[in-house]
């Protein structure tokens, strides 16, 4: 039986290779719902493009969760 450390590290590790965090996305994506906007995931670390539903114009691109917040409260 192995008795060495854990590899917990190993999860933590593979989380962090993500390009954002999921529950960040989907609740921009709650918010801008409502608004008439989509939020997706930029090419860029941890940055957002924001589209408007109806037509798929982008609104923004390259925000980052806090910009983007500010946004979908604009177009609100």
């Amino acid at each position: 039986m192995h008795t060495g450390p854990t590899r917990v590290a190993d999860r933590s590790k593979a989380f962090t290779l993500r390009r954002y965090h999921p529950a960040v996305l989907e609740d921009l994506n709650k918010k801008a719902k409502k608004a008439g906007l989509h939020v997706a995931d930029a090419k860029k670390r941890d940055r957002y493009s924001i589209r408007k539903v109806k037509n798929g114009k982008l609104v923004a691109k390259n925000v980052d969760a806090e910009e983007a917040l500010r946004v979908i409260k604009q177009y609100k």
